[in-house]
């Protein structure tokens, strides 16, 4: 549809591309119906246009997919689930399907990246770094233990980053604390 005038009632004219029949229509009001309506019942409007798939750039696609397992938890083998493979290619035919190993490499990957840019950001930090640890016991009696960074930033904001977050088998003396931490 073309649009046309706007008349002072709120009303604007609309033309079909295909057989130019004009309506006079209060968009702000009606919507979109009547137009949907005429191109379902239209003989000249195109019924199935070609999908358009544009080449997929394969390493951006396995970036996106890798920070989505972590931000939403999912497992590595997200990228062998069969419906998801579907949609994939639904999607884009020319999507190259990978494994759960290839999706743990990506994520890895990501965490290296991550790793250095906050090594890179505390070197140049202002202030000092005050480290906390903590020690967390899950209900299936497995510890962990938990290294903090907490630092004032270039910009005079307060962040807080993790640095280390690793399982802590007993025993929980402070000597063992102080020896798994400098792993």
């Amino acid at each position: 549809f073309d649009r046309g005038q706007k008349y002072p009632n709120g009303k604007t004219e609309v033309t079909c591309k295909y057989c130019e029949q004009t309506y006079h229509l209060n968009l702000r009001r009606n919507g979109t119906n009547t137009m949907n309506r005429h191109m379902r019942s239209c003989e000249k409007t195109p019924r199935s246009t070609p999908r358009i798939s544009r080449k997929v750039d394969m390493m951006v696609f396995r970036e996106m997919i890798a920070v989505a397992l972590v931000q939403h938890n999912l497992p590595y083998s997200f990228v062998e689930y069969e419906r998801i493979r579907e949609a994939f290619t639904y999607a884009n035919p020319s999507i190259e399907f990978w494994s759960r190993n290839t999706a743990a490499f990506d994520v890895y990957k990501i965490y290296e990246r991550e790793k250095i840019k906050l090594k890179e950001k505390l070197a140049i930090i202002p202030g000092r770094i005050c480290l906390t640890t903590d020690l967390l016991r899950a209900l299936t009696v497995e510890s962990y233990i938990c290294l903090t960074a907490h630092y004032v930033d270039v910009d005079g904001v307060l962040k807080t980053k993790i640095l280390s977050f690793c399982a802590f088998p007993p025993p929980h003396s402070g000597v063992a604390i102080a020896m798994k931490l400098s792993e």
